[in-house]
């Protein structure tokens, strides 16, 4: 596969980068979020697949459905740091860190054992995994 490259400062990617990465409402439209630095993304592709990964010099071995080489100064632009980092990428953009995990129904404070009984019975109905108790909550 030939080598993506992109050159210059002008470009469309480089722009949309940007207002992704300054944007909130740039990220929720465009369902992106853009990362910098190589731990960061190691740690996320664990979790989610990379759309889009941009580098300075060596392709690093992370996959991802494109990959583009980038100059230093693109990379310094894209990213907004003093110092241009040498991977950086686009993840699909997840509103909230919770929505990676299963659904969690914690009960606090529950002094009626009929209740929990009832809020258990729910919870497992509609396929919760996880139901938590504090320690002042009624014994389930």
């Amino acid at each position: 596969m030939p080598i993506k490259q992109i050159c210059s400062l002008q470009h469309p990617l480089v722009k949309k980068v940007v207002r992704i990465r300054t944007k909130g409402s740039c990220r929720a439209t465009e369902k992106l979020v853009f990362v910098p630095g190589e731990k960061s993304i190691v740690d996320l592709a664990a979790i989610l697949p990379v759309d889009t990964l941009f580098y300075v010099q060596q392709k690093p071995a992370i996959a991802a459905k494109i990959c583009y080489e980038v100059s230093a100064s693109i990379m310094k632009k894209m990213s907004g740091l003093l110092e241009p980092v040498p991977l950086a990428a686009l993840f699909p953009y997840v509103a909230s860190s919770y929505e990676l995990l299963p659904p969690l129904l914690i009960l606090e404070e529950l002094a009626d054992p009929g209740n929990v009984g009832t809020i258990f019975r729910t919870a497992w109905a509609f396929g919760w995994p996880q139901i938590v108790t504090t320690p002042n909550t009624t014994d389930p």
